[in-house]
């Protein structure tokens, strides 16, 4: 179940990928991000464990452009 209010911090994964990311994390913060890993364990990143979403990405290079 979720606690009343959890729901209004959740950002959705796609959000946090790529240069919308970049931005995304920046406002978050790196104290906040890092106390979030703590509290979520995660899951073994296998074939076909993951969403379809993540299949879709768009890479970018160390310049930012995308590959």
């Amino acid at each position: 179940m979720l606690l009343a209010g959890m729901r209004a911090n959740w950002v959705p994964m796609p959000d946090l990928i790529g240069h919308k990311g970049e931005k995304t994390l920046s406002q978050i913060g790196f104290t906040r991000q890092f106390v979030s890993m703590g509290h979520q364990a995660c899951g073994a990143l296998e074939l076909w464990n993951y969403p379809s979403w993540l299949r879709d990405l768009v890479v970018q290079d160390v310049d930012g452009k995308d590959r």
